[in-house]
């Protein structure tokens, strides 16, 4: 048994959640700079045998810090694998991308049938608390409910997502036009949660309101359907909501240069989420731009002032407020003290030290 050899097992798909491939492979290699060899086994698992399965890879190892993601409510389940890594002398680290309550408002909220989703349903009841009991540490990124809390919050750390601080350079400095305010949204692909709806219904407020101040915004991501474009043309905005699609890194960082605010979540509630670590968000503080979001996030205090906090809710009136306030407040803080919190708040290296402090 090596202490200084990492495991992190992984039940996502790596060739479709990209995102969280990267998320992974990035953890390792700052593990790798800790003086750890670290190395991933992850597959998507579609039976409890294959979760197994690649339990019992950890226990051939010589691992002696192991961390499993997306096992959910199979954790009791495969506890004798568990507890029998814990007999071997493993630190084992839970990291839990979504907590269990609002995993549950997903099930009920799907869309297959009423057994399928009272199935899913049970099987997270039955696991409940007791099934993250025979970890070490676990890793949170949102609030968990009571329930689901009960008997873990001593072992557990809430805290948000890392970024790879090379992944981007500081923007360079071409917005700013006097009396105009241009957004900027990104996502992979544009969903309800990303609240990117109320910005446009924000710009419709503006306009009926006969506001001067001249909003545009630069959507980025696979819309899918056309609902954010027939609700610009609903809200008489349509040549002001531009949609780029799908986009590289470079292109993105050219666009953060040119606009003045970018949007983070807008929907948290849409997923049952009052706390949540999301990763845009991340990405827009190394770039050093400004950003409106909703709800709480681990890593930003109520007083960070690059970040534009609504409600989160339904409600237009307060974006609607930032943006014509946006002018004036800019002038309290710069680009480069928005990227310098990412480097000594957001990065990977922090948020490593952050899981493994006290257990080694």
């Amino acid at each position: 048994m090596n202490p200084k050899s990492l495991l992190y097992i992984s039940g996502h798909n790596p060739d479709t959640d990209t995102g969280v491939e990267k998320k992974v492979q990035d953890l390792c290699a700052v593990a790798r700079r800790f003086g750890y060899s670290a190395r991933v086994i992850c597959h998507y698992p579609r039976t409890l045998s294959e979760r197994r399965d690649m339990l019992r890879q950890m226990l051939d190892s010589d691992a002696g810090v192991v961390v499993l993601r997306s096992f959910n409510a199979f954790n009791l389940r495969c506890r004798r694998l568990l507890k029998q890594a814990k007999r071997q002398g493993r630190i084992l680290v839970l990291d839990q991308p979504t907590p269990l309550a609002s995993y549950m408002r997903e099930i009920w909220g799907s869309s297959v049938s009423f057994g399928r989703k009272a199935l899913s349903a049970l099987r997270l009841l039955l696991n409940g608390p007791w099934g993250q009991r025979v970890f070490d540490r676990i890793i949170q990124y949102g609030n968990e409910s009571w329930f689901f809390s009960l008997g873990n919050k001593s072992r557990t750390v809430l805290t948000g997502n890392g970024i790879d601080v090379s992944r981007m350079d500081l923007r360079s400095p071409l917005y700013g036009k006097p009396g105009s305010l241009r957004l900027v949204g990104v996502a992979s692909s544009v969903s309800p949660w990303q609240g990117f709806d109320r910005i446009i219904k924000a710009m419709g407020m503006l306009r009926k309101k006969g506001s001067t101040l001249a909003v545009e915004f630069e959507v980025v991501g696979d819309c899918g359907g056309s609902h954010l474009k027939d609700l610009a043309e609903r809200e008489g905005v349509a040549d002001r909501v531009h949609f780029h699609g799908p986009r590289r890194s470079d292109y993105i960082g050219d666009l953060y240069s040119r606009c003045d605010l970018a949007v983070s979540s807008l929907g948290l509630f849409r997923k049952g989420l009052s706390t949540a670590s999301v990763l845009k968000a991340r990405e827009y503080c190394l770039a050093g731009i400004p950003f409106i979001a909703c709800g709480t996030d681990p890593d930003f205090p109520s007083d960070v002032p690059f970040r534009f906090e609504v409600p989160n809710d339904e409600s237009v009136e307060p974006i609607v407020d930032v943006m014509e306030r946006f002018e004036s407040e800019r002038k309290g803080f710069a680009d480069s003290q928005i990227r310098d919190y990412a480097l000594e708040h957001l990065s990977y290296e922090h948020k490593f030290n952050e899981m493994m402090e006290g257990l080694v």
